[in-house]
């Protein structure tokens, strides 16, 4: 397993030649020649992972912008202190450490301690802080841990989705119809006080615990049973039972 380090502006860019040489002291934006430095979420990559490898990304106590997951490997994003933007895939396990992180595609990840912000994650661990996971359906998972934490989810959520999402906080799942006949893709919640719904009609039910339910778009049916709870309908024709209701029709 090879450790990635960060490049910047007057520093080297390590990367795999051809054949798995290592290659250094190519600064960034050196060279006509040299490759461009790839970006996550638009923002330039301080830390690239070029190889094919399981590779092992050890980032700073400072802000880093991790490229993870190019090659067919197993990448661990170690990101330490700072507010991290990382992307990977399906294969790449990060842990954020300190600091408000971002991650864009993993297949886990576990922000630690800050408000840390998870977008398509296949299983997302908030732990301290206001975390949020923009939620893909499927056989996913999302532990938002301590704090207010939220999840999200949205039109095109997943792909051969038929129905709004269906989320019940006391059972912890959320669930969707899909165009293949009885399938039901699942979702498994734990640690989650607010939920958004999709621009379809969703069935959204709240737990013992204060909750906040948002339906967005068509017509939902929002109860946040137990606790003070406060339900905002949307637009559409919406449902809503809780202590602070807003835009409910019913």
């Amino acid at each position: 397993m090879r450790r990635i380090g960060r490049i910047g502006t007057g520093a080297a860019l390590a990367c795999l030649a051809a054949g798995g040489a290592l290659a250094a002291g190519v600064g960034v934006g050196a060279t006509a020649a040299q490759a461009p430095v790839p970006t996550c979420a638009g923002k330039r990559a301080t830390i690239v992972d070029p190889s094919k490898g399981n590779d092992r990304i050890v980032g700073t106590d400072r802000r880093d912008v991790v490229v993870a997951g190019k090659g067919k490997g197993r990448d661990v994003v170690l990101g330490l202190d700072g507010d991290d933007l990382v992307c990977g895939d399906g294969l790449t396990r990060v842990v954020g450490g300190r600091g408000d992180d971002t991650v864009y595609h993993a297949g886990s990840a576990d922000g630690g301690k800050g408000a840390d912000r998870f977008h398509g994650v296949g299983a997302a661990r908030g732990g301290k802080g206001a975390d949020t996971a923009w939620a893909p359906m499927g056989t996913g998972s999302f532990d938002g841990g301590a704090g207010h934490d939220r999840v999200v989810f949205y039109e095109g959520y997943v792909a051969g989705a038929t129905s709004g999402v269906y989320v019940n906080l006391a059972l912890g799942l959320a669930s969707a119809d899909a165009e293949l006949g009885p399938l039901r893709l699942r979702t498994t919640l734990a640690g989650v006080e607010e939920v958004r719904g999709t621009p379809d009609d969703d069935l959204i039910l709240g737990d013992a615990l204060g909750n906040v339910l948002r339906g967005g778009d068509g017509k939902d049916v929002l109860n946040g049973r137990g606790g003070p709870d406060t339900v905002v309908g949307g637009r559409g024709r919406d449902t809503c039972t809780g202590e602070v209701r807003h835009g409910c029709e019913q």
